[in-house]
């Protein structure tokens, strides 16, 4: 039953990764309902109280079925990032099939899998209040991901609770998130695979003081430029990442141009990285798993089989 409903989800629609008219995307919530089919593959919703927002957040957890046969042992996590606004923890799940076929083919070890909701404004701090939240709702993304959600997780599952069993995956708004986290606290993960990320919008907000656009005002400094470059000149040595980008290999792909160029940056800075190209990829996670999926796990796997051996 499992292996029917995991080639069923193959065909379903990747959640998220498309853009979408603004006046017909749901509401912004902090905590969502689990779909059935996921819930039927294994997937759990929970919630944790997230003090920097005032409010119930919502995440879903993918655990291996070793998890409850080794009921001793403790297991690496993968934290996973969407894509798209405003956040939402259902919009990355169709990549739990490839994670269930990964682990039954043995391509990464057993691992958890953590899917994030990114917040109002996805995976960032949001500097000041939005019209469309209740006063109840906050907008810090990043900090209740860093500082609640991860320290929850550790404290409720049986995790290696160190930077060698941590590890950060995002797509587009996702992957620019993974980028801004990895960066900024590196020594919390051991390695980022970030895909298809908006690094050009990044660019556009070092440039700009801030500002991804008229309406969009961050806080200066909060991009995936000036946090690689502080990063390199202060915290590469001592805490050095292991980092994928991944994109499709032509304009298929609207971010590939932006991530060649940011690339070309981080090896200006000295930081190691690869940049996997995906032969006839577009911008969607589902296809880039579907063509080169064994690669973007064997990224990770090694880090992974290293952490297990550090319980």
């Amino acid at each position: 039953m499992k292996l029917l409903l995991l080639s069923l989800l193959f065909a379903l629609p990747l959640c998220g990764q498309k853009k979408a008219n603004s006046k017909h995307l749901a509401p912004f919530q902090w905590n969502n309902q689990l779909p059935k089919q996921y819930e039927e593959l294994g997937v759990q919703h929970h919630t944790y109280e997230s003090k920097l927002n005032r409010a119930q957040v919502g995440y879903h957890i993918l655990l291996p079925e070793q998890y409850h046969e080794q009921p001793m042992n403790r297991f690496p996590v993968v934290y996973l990032l969407h894509g798209g606004r405003p956040g939402n923890e259902n919009k990355i799940l169709n990549l739990v099939a490839f994670i269930q076929q990964a682990h039954q083919r043995k391509v990464i070890p057993p691992t958890i899998y953590v899917f994030v909701n990114g917040g109002p404004v996805s995976h960032y701090d949001y500097p000041k209040s939005l019209d469309n939240l209740n006063s109840g709702e906050g907008t810090k993304g990043n900090s209740t991901f860093i500082k609640e959600l991860i320290p929850h997780i550790d404290q409720t599952y049986r995790t290696l609770a160190v930077r060698e069993g941590r590890f950060l995956e995002g797509y587009s708004q996702g992957g620019r998130g993974a980028l801004r986290a990895g960066f900024r606290n590196p020594e919390m993960f051991q390695a980022i695979s970030a895909g298809s990320a908006g690094v050009a919008t990044e660019k556009k907000i070092q440039q700009n003081q801030g500002a991804e656009s008229p309406k969009i005002q961050f806080t200066p400094g909060d991009d995936a430029y000036t946090l690689a470059q502080e990063y390199s000149k202060s915290k590469l040595k001592e805490f050095p990442l292991a980092l994928l980008l991944y994109t499709g290999n032509s304009k298929a792909d609207f971010n590939w141009e932006g991530n060649l160029a940011y690339s070309d940056y981080l090896k200006s800075l000295d930081i190691p990285h690869r940049h996997l190209l995906i032969p006839n990829g577009t911008h969607s996670a589902k296809k880039s798993y579907e063509i080169s999926g064994d690669k973007l796990f064997g990224f990770f796997a090694p880090y992974l089989k290293d952490a297990l051996k550090t319980k």
